[in-house]
This record gives structure tokens, C-alpha cells and sequence, in this order.
């Protein structure tokens, strides 16, 4: 459409109408510039690639990007390719740690296994066990403890606090509970823990307990100054 008329488009070479007949594209292994279709020039070992981003052209797989040209990967022994677009290209078996252009084998210590990560040294300790340095040492865990999910630590059991490397019976004391995770006291609704002790919240007039249970805020139509619930003038 060009005012009130409609125009036959210009179709350059090597395109073709879009579905709906208001674009056009450029063939396979061609792409737009301008008002033109270029041909996309493709290195040796790569393909054309369908994407509205980049050159238009990937390496195979077993080549890397450098300059516009596809480089074969060189895999060391005991390493394999990887599809990352980042890094060598390669990385190595599990039991082996990438080194510059090689793969080193690793020596485990007792208790430990293989992660295949270059980030931890290549190894991690079973679960159970602690790394410290390069060996694996048995967590200990105290009376009335379990480990936890990670099985890297401890947590007391429900009812118990961890303290000094032990774990401590809850002592419940008046108008208080266990807290969600077992492992600590919550006062109940309206009351605020004070030197252990969980002391009556002192709600002043036009206003109400919080959310929380462990607070108060003023109503609907008063605005909170100090310790009181004035009524607020905007109302």
C-alpha cells in the first residue's frame, strides 16, 4: 500500500514471497542485506545454520570457530567432545582433570568419587564424609542428630538446638512452640520473645496484631507515631 494505491513489490533474486504475500525472504543459504539477497559464504567443515542471528553458519561438530574457520578440536587421550560453544570444546572422563591440552588422571582418596568437574579437583567425598585438604574425613554426628540432605553436614532432630558442636532439648517455655523446622521456639500469636521469655505484646488503642503474630500495626484510618495510632487527616 502507498497512499491509495497498491505497488507490485520488487522481489530481488534469490527470495520469495512469505506466506500472506506482504514480505519476502531469501532463500536457503542466502541472507538480506539491504534490499538484496547475499550469498553466505561457508568455510570448509561447517554447515548453514537456520537462525535470525550470527553468520548463518556453524562448524560440524569436531571443529571450532577462529577467524572464520573451522578448526578440527584436538581431543587429548581419555577426553571427548563436548556441544558447549565455550571452552576447548572437549572435556575429560570421569577420573580424569583437564590440564591445558591433556587429561591427568586422578588419584581419589578413600571414601571420595570421581565428579568429572574441573572446579572441585575432580572429586568430592561420599556421602558422610568431610574434605579437608585432600583426604575424606567421617562427619561426626552427636546425639539426637541426623545428616542433612546434602549429606556434607548435621542437623539436630526436632525438638533439639545445635550449640557448641552438640545438640540441646528445647525447654518450651510459657505460650510459646517449636517453629517450623523443630530446631527453635516461636511465641505465640501476640506475644514477642524477650530474655527467653515470650512477654505479652501491648496493643495500643486502633490497632490490631500483625501478620507475623509478633507485632502490632494501627487500623484502617490511623497512621502509627511512637508507640500510638493517631487518626490519619486523609481519611
Amino acid at each position: 500500500m502507498e497512499g491509495n494505491k497498491c505497488l507490485e513489490m520488487t522481489i530481488p533474486e534469490n527470495a520469495y514471497l512469505e506466506t500472506g504475500g506482504r514480505e519476502w525472504r531469501c532463500h536457503r543459504g542466502f541472507e538480506k542485506e539491504n534490499k538484496f539477497c547475499r550469498k553466505i559464504n561457508v568455510p570448509e567443515n561447517a554447515h548453514l545454520v537456520e537462525t535470525g542471528y550470527g553468520k548463518g553458519w556453524g562448524c560440524d561438530r569436531g571443529y571450532r570457530d577462529e577467524n572464520n574457520i573451522c578448526l578440527k578440536i584436538i581431543v587429548p587421550e581419555n577426553g571427548y567432545l563436548t556441544d558447549s560453544f565455550s571452552g576447548e570444546g572437549w572435556g575429560c572422563e570421569p577420573g580424569y582433570l583437564a590440564l591445558k591440552t591433556s587429561c591427568k588422571e586422578i588419584v581419589l582418596p578413600e571414601n571420595s568419587y570421581a565428579t568429572g568437574s574441573n572446579f572441585d579437583g575432580g572429586w568430592e567425598c561420599r556421602r558422610g564424609y568431610e574434605k579437608e585438604t585432600e583426604a575424606c574425613f567421617k562427619i561426626n554426628i552427636p546425639s539426637n542428630a541426623y545428616l542433612d540432605r546434602t549429606g556434607k553436614s548435621w542437623k539436630c532432630i526436632r525438638g533439639y538446638s545445635k550449640k557448641d558442636g552438640a545438640c540441646e532439648k528445647l525447654e518450651i517455655i510459657e505460650n510459646s512452640h517449636l517453629d517450623y523446622s523443630g530446631n527453635a521456639l516461636r511465641c505465640e500469636r501476640g506475644f514477642n520473645m524477650k530474655n527467653n521469655s515470650c512477654i505479652s505484646i501491648s496493643v495500643p488503642q486502633n490497632a490490631h496484631i500483625g501478620y507475623s503474630g509478633d507485632s502490632w500495626r494501627c487500623n484502617p484510618g490511623f497512621e502509627q507515631r511512637g508507640e500510638y495510632c493517631v487518626a490519619n487527616e486523609e481519611y
